[in-house]
C-alpha cells in the first residue's frame, strides 16, 4: 500500500500543469474553454458550454471535439517578443485556428501516432494585434481511444520553446529509455532461456517483449496502419505485460503451481476471445474489465510474493519484483483512472517507469544466481576435494591391504614349503627310525623306550605341521574355526596311539568362538599342552579310557582331559622327577596362553583342565 500511495503522490506531482507553474509569471496558462462536438466550428455557441482544462471528452458519433479558448495579447509582437502556444497533452490529429486562420492541420489521413499525447509547440503569427483573440482546437475522437486536451501555455516564443521541448524530452526520452531497457532485458532473458531452458527466463522475455511491442505501438513505430488496426494493436498489447508479469511471479515461487498457470492461460484466451467478439465501441469497457481482474490478482500475488520472500526464499529479487508489480499496478491504474476522468487528463503517464523496476529485479535475480552459482561451485570444489582425499585414503588403504595380502600369501607359501620339507624330510626319517627299531632283532626295554620317544617326537612334529598348515585367523573377517579344526587333527593323530595301547578314546568338543587363539604360536602351545596331558595318560596313568572334551560358555572356555587311571600320586612312585617336570611344562604353557591349569587327581583317575576366561 505504501508503494501504491507513493506512486499516486509521484504521479500527481508530475503533471503538465505543475511543470508549467515553474514558469508561471512569465507565461499564461489557459484553463477555460468552450466545448462543441462535431466538425463544424459554427456548431459552438459563443461562451455557452464551458469546460475546465484539462478535459477528456467522450467519444461521439461525429468523431470530433471542438474547443474554443480566448487569450489576450498585451502588445504588438516583434522578433524579440514573438509569441507561441504549447499544448502539453492532446489526442491525435489536432487542427488549430487563430481568429479563424488555420495554423495546424493534422485531420487528414490516419491517426498521427507519433504526436499522440505528446507536447506540441505552435508558433503564433507575427501580425497578432494587441487585444483579445480566439483560439480553436479540433481533435479527433476515435472510438477505442482516450481523447482529451490539457491546459494550454501562452507566452514568449523562446521561453515556451524551451519549456515545451523540455517536457517533450522528458516524456519521449523516458519512453525511449524504457523501451531500450526492456529490449536489453528481452535479449538477456532470451539468451538465458536458449541456454538453460529456464521458465523464469522465458517469463521475463515474454513480459519484456510484450512491453516493447506496446511501446512500439504507442510510439507509432510499427509503420502506417489504419485507425482500427492501431486501436486493435493497442488493446491487444496493453494487458499482455500484466499476464506475463503474473506468470513471472509464479515462476519466482519454487513450488510450481500448474493449476494457476493453466488458469492464467485460460483467462488470457477468454479475454482475447471476448475482445475479438466485442464491437470496437465496447473495447474501452473490455479493457476496464480485464484491468478489474488483473489488478486485484496482481496485488494478491505481490503480497504473496512478499510473504514468500520474507518467510522462505529471502531473495532480494523476489522483494524487488513484488515492488515492481505494485508499481506497475499503480501506474496502470492511474492511467485507467485518467481515462475515466477520475484523475486530471494532464497527469503524465508513468508506465515506462516500470522498466527500471523490472530491470532492478532482473539484475538482483542475476546477481543472486551468480552468487548462488559461485557458492555452489565453491561447495562443489570443496566436496570434490573431500571426495578426492577420501578416495586417496581409500586407495592407500587398498594398497596397504593388497600389500598385507601379498605378504600373507608369501608367508603362507613359505610355511607350506617348510611344512612339505619337514614332512618329507624329518617326518620320513622319524617314521623310518621308529619302524627300524620296532622291527629290529633285539627288542628290549631300551629299544621300546627309544621307539616311544621317536613316536612322541613324530606326534609333536605332526602337531606342529598341522598348526602351520592350518588356516590363519589373523583377519577379523575370518570365520573359520581353526582351533576346532586342529583339535580334530589332534584326535586323528591320538586315536591310533590310544588304540595301540588298548585305551578307549572318547572325543567331545564344541565350536570355538570367533578369533579364539588367533596366532599360530598360541594354537601350537594349546596342542602341545593337550598332547602332553594325553602322553602322561599313556605313560603313567594305566587308564582304560580317556575323554577329551571342551566347554564353551559366556564366561569361560574349558579344555578337559579325563582318564580313569591310578592318579598322579600313584604314578609318582617310579618316575617322580619326570612327572613333576611334565606338569611344570604344562603349567608354563597355560600361563603363556593366559589360561589357568587345574589338575584334579584321585584314585579314580585324573582330570586336567585348561580354563580360558572370556
Amino acid at each position: 500500500m505504501m508503494v501504491l500511495a507513493a506512486t499516486y503522490a509521484l504521479n500527481v506531482s508530475m503533471t503538465s500543469d505543475a511543470f508549467g507553474r515553474a514558469s508561471e509569471g512569465k507565461i499564461s496558462i489557459l484553463r477555460d474553454a468552450t466545448l462543441g462536438l462535431g466538425p463544424d466550428m459554427a456548431a459552438i455557441p459563443d461562451r455557452s458550454t464551458q469546460v475546465p482544462l484539462p478535459h477528456r471528452p467522450e467519444n461521439n458519433d461525429s468523431g470530433f471535439a471542438h474547443y474554443r479558448l480566448a487569450f489576450t495579447v498585451d502588445s504588438e509582437p516583434t522578433h524579440e517578443r514573438h509569441l507561441a502556444l504549447c499544448v502539453p497533452r492532446w489526442s491525435s490529429n489536432p487542427s488549430v485556428w487563430i481568429d479563424g486562420q488555420r495554423l495546424l492541420n493534422h485531420e487528414q489521413g490516419q491517426i498521427d501516432f507519433k504526436q499522440l499525447s505528446r507536447p506540441a509547440f505552435v508558433p503564433l503569427p507575427m501580425r497578432l494585434t494587441p487585444g483579445e483573440h480566439r483560439l480553436d482546437i479540433r481533435l479527433r475522437t476515435v472510438a477505442g481511444t482516450f481523447p482529451g486536451l490539457s491546459e494550454i501555455w501562452f507566452g514568449r516564443h523562446e521561453l515556451l520553446a524551451n519549456e515545451c521541448g523540455a517536457l517533450q524530452d522528458l516524456q519521449v526520452g523516458m519512453r525511449l529509455g524504457g523501451l531500450m531497457l526492456m529490449v536489453f532485458i528481452a535479449i538477456v532473458s532470451i539468451s538465458v532461456y536458449a541456454s538453460q531452458r529456464d521458465r523464469l527466463s522465458m517469463g521475463f522475455a515474454m513480459a519484456a517483449l510484450s512491453w516493447c511491442l506496446h511501446a512500439l505501438v504507442v510510439l507509432g513505430w510499427l509503420g502506417p496502419m489504419s485507425d482500427n488496426t492501431w486501436i486493435t494493436w493497442f488493446m491487444v498489447t496493453r494487458p499482455m505485460t500484466g499476464f506475463f508479469g503474473f506468470y513471472v511471479a509464479l515462476c519466482l515461487i519454487q513450488n510450481r503451481h500448474r493449476s494457476l498457470e493453466w488458469a492464467l492461460l485460460g483467462l488470457g484466451l477468454i479475454a482475447y476471445l471476448a475482445l475479438a467478439l466485442l464491437p470496437m465501441q465496447l473495447w474501452q469497457t473490455w479493457l476496464m474489465g480485464v484491468a478489474a481482474i488483473i489488478v486485484p490478482a496482481t496485488l494478491a500475488m505481490g503480497f504473496y510474493l512478499l510473504w514468500y520472500a520474507s518467510s522462505k526464499s529471502g531473495y532480494l529479487s523476489d522483494f524487488a519484483f513484488a515492488i515492481s508489480m505494485f508499481f506497475g499496478v499503480g501506474v496502470n491504474a492511474l492511467d485507467l483512472a485518467r481515462a475515466k476522468e477520475l484523475l486530471p487528463y494532464s497527469l503524465l503517464s508513468m508506465t515506462h517507469w516500470v522498466a527500471p523496476f523490472l530491470a532492478l529485479s532482473i539484475g538482483l535475480l542475476a546477481s543472486e544466481r551468480l552468487v548462488r552459482y559461485l557458492r555452489y561451485k565453491k561447495e562443489a570444489a570443496w566436496q570434490l576435494k573431500q571426495e578426492l582425499a577420501a578416495q586417496r585414503k581409500q586407495l592407500a588403504a587398498y594398497h596397504e591391504e593388497i600389500q598385507t595380502q601379498r605378504e600373507k600369501i608369501l608367508l603362507t607359501e613359505e610355511r607350506q614349503r617348510l611344512v612339505r620339507d619337514m614332512h618329507d624330510g624329518l617326518g620320513s626319517q622319524l617314521i623310518s627310525a621308529s619302524a627300524l627299531i620296532k622291527s629290529g632283532p633285539i627288542q628290549d626295554a631300551r629299544s621300546a623306550e627309544l621307539a616311544a620317544l621317536i613316536d612322541h617326537a613324530l606326534l609333536d612334529l605332526r602337531s606342529m605341521l598341522d598348526v602351520f598348515s592350518s588356516p590363519r585367523q589373523v583377519d577379523q573377517d575370518d570365520t573359520q574355526d581353526t582351533v576346532s579344526l586342529l583339535l580334530a587333527m589332534l584326535r586323528h593323530r591320538l586315536a591310533p596311539v590310544f588304540r595301540s595301547q588298548g585305551i578307549q578314546f572318547t572325543w567331545q568338543t564344541a565350536a570355538m568362538p570367533h578369533a579364539f587363539l588367533a596366532s599360530d604360536q598360541d594354537r601350537l602351545q594349546l596342542l602341545r599342552l593337550l598332547q602332553e596331558a594325553c602322553t602322561n595318560v599313556i605313560k603313567h596313568a594305566r587308564a582304560k579310557s580317556v575323554t577329551m572334551c571342551t566347554h564353551v560358555s559366556d564366561s569361560v572356555i574349558v579344555f578337559e582331559v579325563q582318564d580313569d587311571g591310578q592318579g598322579i600320586d600313584a604314578a609318582k612312585a617310579g618316575t617322580v622327577k619326570r612327572a613333576g617336570h611334565g606338569m611344570a611344562n604344562m603349567a608354563d604353557r597355560a600361563a603363556r596362553l593366559g589360561a589357568e591349569l587345574v589338575v584334579e587327581s584321585s584314585t579314580d583317575g585324573t582330570c586336567v583342565r585348561v580354563i580360558f576366561q572370556r
